[in-house]
């Protein structure tokens, strides 16, 4: 049984880090304020304005909760010649900004048995109607062997380091189930690297025009050109992670527009294997959680379909997500504090 988990910066959030966005924005606002080019501190005055507002935008401007396709919006209100300036800028800002809130990490008081006893076994903890379902597409498999592989949306290294994990891991899970985690791969690299990805997922999603056909843009807004121009392989390797998936799980990630490139493969590999595939979705909702097993219904009949569209997956292919992707309002996976 191949397990690949798709991990956002809802598992940071939920290990006691601030590393939001919205974190970042007023870190970043004052950050170097005298020394900072006129299109930095442009930006910055947009940012400021977005924090006073309290995060709501209703007069038409910008929302910035989403940083990297609100970028691809600004970027008409940007002159050819500085918008590599301001990506730059943004980009070792937010490195330096993280790297300052992953010091703050603490593995100590995390149950690191717990962690992987959820690693091999994502249903157990969730709710009866998810768990039955699953049970019937993988009945035989699901007390096989399992091998773990993480797709990490983030850029700090957590999950390696709650884990001590260098190349490989493996352990007996309490079932007896040989449990291997054989990778762990940062589609947008991570703070030990010399850059990060900070950018959107096509030309589309970049409102000026201009630098449609402007290369030197592109290679460093674009995430899977710059994947290329790194030379790292890891959008490669993801990609065969995917491609060899039987279970999916997706956590704390929004499924944003800018990773549409990864929604797409993973929709795909759902659609194209009828008796091999399935994905849960875990979406975190206090208000809804406890309820969760008579509100999942309604929550999958919004999510879905939204999967779908980010991942342009045609209209006919909706119903068999619905029967492939299970939505789950469970909070306690990965909730793993000692004591």
């Amino acid at each position: 049984m191949n397990i690949t988990y798709i991990i956002g910066n809802g598992f940071d959030i939920n290990l006691g880090l601030k590393t939001r966005y919205v974190d970042f924005y007023k870190w970043y606002v004052d950050r170097d304020r005298e020394s900072t080019p006129d299109v930095v501190k442009a930006f910055r005055n947009e940012i400021s304005s977005f924090i006073k507002e309290q995060y709501h935008k209703e007069d038409g401007t910008i929302d910035w909760s989403d940083l990297e396709l609100a970028l691809g919006q600004y970027s008409v209100k940007v002159p050819a010649e500085q918008f590599r300036v301001l990506l730059l800028d943004i980009a070792d800002n937010l490195k330096a900004y993280l790297r300052i809130e992953y010091s703050r990490f603490n593995k100590s008081v995390f149950d690191i048995e717990k962690f992987k006893s959820h690693l091999v076994d994502p249903i157990t903890d969730n709710f009866v109607v998810t768990r039955r379902r699953i049970l019937q597409a993988f009945q035989e498999r699901l007390t096989s062997n399992i091998e773990i592989r993480i797709i990490s949306f983030n850029y700090t290294k957590t999950i390696e380091d709650l884990l001590e994990f260098k190349d490989n891991l493996s352990w007996e899970s309490k079932k007896g189930q040989h449990a291997e985690l054989k990778a762990i791969k940062h589609i947008h690299h991570c703070l030990s690297d010399e850059n990060i990805l900070v950018g959107v997922n096509d030309v589309q999603q970049i409102s000026n025009e201009v630098y449609h056909e402007d290369k030197d843009v592109c290679d460093i807004f674009l995430k899977p050109s710059a994947n290329r121009i790194l030379g790292s392989y890891v959008d490669w390797e993801c990609q065969t992670i995917i491609d060899n998936t039987d279970i999916f799980v997706l956590y704390g990630t929004s499924v944003g527009e800018t990773d549409r490139t990864w929604w797409h493969l993973i929709a795909n590999r759902l659609l194209k294997s009828e008796n091999t595939a399935r994905m849960i979705w875990f979406i975190h909702d206090r208000e809804k959680a406890s309820h969760a097993n008579l509100l999942y219904p309604s929550v999958s009949r919004n999510v879905i379909p939204r999967f779908s569209r980010i991942a342009g997956v045609p209209g006919l292919s909706i119903e068999t997500l619905q029967k492939r992707i299970f939505v789950t309002l469970s909070n306690k996976m990965f909730s793993f504090p000692k004591g």
